[in-house]
């Protein structure tokens, strides 16, 4: 890989963590997120109405571990059959020694998921995006970049944002207006909570969702929305990048 490749990544490599058999119950503490990401006038969100169809099949709950106790929750969608596509700032610091990926989960419509196994991951150098290999493909992958709507354009998002109705995590949306973008940043509004990071933003695009932005960031006060990195042409190259870097890293676990 060229100088210029290396350079889109941060950090990453082969795999070698535990994976747990099933997602974890958000302790009292982490249930009791902060509602910063929730805006006044934004629709509610809602229970995806079957988890195991498009387009919520190819979003994933990502939960983290450390001595068996969950230190971090965040979603990801696949980009390709057997890449999952999430926020940086859920990997890192990588204060964790388990990890699993369950695509679709819902503990009442979908409990019997089986997590995704991960084989090598990378992150972008700069950008809050990061990639994990898996080590199976599954169906229901989003396609990247695209046209971004302009202002007053509606987006959809998705994501495993807490707190869960009797503490089972489950995948919820929304719809709502794009406020502000450009190259670096999506701004709508649609209410998110802890959760939701590497959730994508998205349209419906024929028979294949098109995701247009990773949902990344809550609102600070004089923002117009929450907002996340948009998935431009340059973006979509970086990612292409970071999946070849940790494809190559699978080969060289020993």
């Amino acid at each position: 890989m060229d100088g210029s490749g290396e350079s889109v990544i941060g950090s990453g490599g082969g795999w070698r963590l535990d994976t747990p058999a099933s997602p974890a119950k958000p302790l009292p503490a982490q249930a009791r997120v902060a509602a910063k990401g929730i805006l006044p006038g934004a629709p509610g969100r809602v229970t995806v109405p079957d988890p195991a169809e498009s387009p919520w099949r190819g979003i994933g709950l990502l939960n983290l571990f450390s001595g068996g106790n969950l230190v971090r929750i965040g979603t990801g969608f696949l980009c390709q059959p057997d890449v999952l596509l999430t926020a940086r700032h859920n990997l890192l610091p990588a204060n964790y020694d388990a990890a699993g990926i369950w695509l679709g989960y819902d503990r009442i419509l979908n409990p019997d998921v089986q997590p995704r196994l991960i084989r090598a991951w990378a992150t972008h150098s700069t950008l809050d995006l990061a990639v994990l290999i898996l080590s199976s493909a599954s169906p229901g992958t989003f396609r990247l970049g695209g046209a971004v709507p302009g202002d007053d354009a509606v987006v959809t998002l998705a994501g495993y944002a807490m707190p869960y109705p009797d503490n089972g995590a489950r995948c919820t949306y929304s719809d709502g207006k794009v406020v502000a973008s450009s190259a670096t940043r999506l701004s709508y509004v649609i209410s998110t909570r802890e959760g939701d990071s590497g959730g994508p933003v998205f349209v419906e695009s024929g028979s294949t969702p098109r995701a247009i932005c990773v949902h990344t960031t809550s609102a600070a006060a004089g923002d117009p929305g929450n907002s996340g990195q948009p998935l431009t042409p340059q973006v979509v190259s970086d990612i292409e990048t970071m999946i070849e870097w940790a494809r190559a890293q699978i080969g060289a676990q020993t």
